[in-house]
């Protein structure tokens, strides 16, 4: 068998040198590469996981948004309103949803030429997709008969675009 021998003081440091590189090697092959590959996949589901997160915490926003104070929608059904008052207060629920919802309200008019038994509202504000959404679920679960007759929306070409709405409410009362 051969055996190495090493004669100078350079070829020493060079077996040296070349050893620490092996091992180096070995380690990084070894142990390092396997750990990269498992701190990646645990980089994925995080990500994911914060993905989820985010979707999650956005859907409680609007849940919550979504619900009303029972007292701020309800009229005692024990008291008989004028038709002034009816009108009066179908207003305020109507003004309370559109705040509510989180939309900018810019005007609200009662519309001309109101059928009997009927209340017709002119209603321009601005918002987001989301809080639209929750503004016409707030309609439905008013204690009057809240309708959308004609909805004209502008605006958007954005991720979250900010729009411009125009309705005309009916009110059955």
């Amino acid at each position: 068998m051969a055996q190495l021998s090493v004669s100078t003081e350079r070829e020493k440091y060079l077996v040296i040198a070349t050893a620490v590189l092996v091992v180096m090697y070995v380690f990084y092959f070894f142990l390092l590469t396997p750990k990269m590959d498992e701190t990646a996949k645990i980089i994925t589901n995080l990500n994911a996981a914060q993905m989820e997160l985010r979707t999650a915490e956005i859907k409680i926003k609007i849940l919550e948004g979504a619900k009303l104070p029972e007292k701020a929608l309800t009229v005692p059904k024990a008291v008989v309103l004028s038709s002034e008052e009816k009108a009066l207060n179908t207003f305020k629920q109507i003004s309370f949803a559109t705040s509510r919802s989180g939309l900018n309200l810019n005007n609200i008019v009662p519309a001309p030429n109101q059928p009997a038994g009927t209340l017709r509202y002119n209603l321009v504000c601005g918002g987001r997709y989301r809080q639209l959404y929750s503004f016409l679920v707030l309609l439905g679960k008013l204690d009057t008969v809240v309708l959308v007759d004609n909805i004209e929306i502008s605006g958007g070409g954005q991720m979250s675009p900010v729009l411009n709405i125009k309705m005309d409410l009916v009110a059955y009362i």
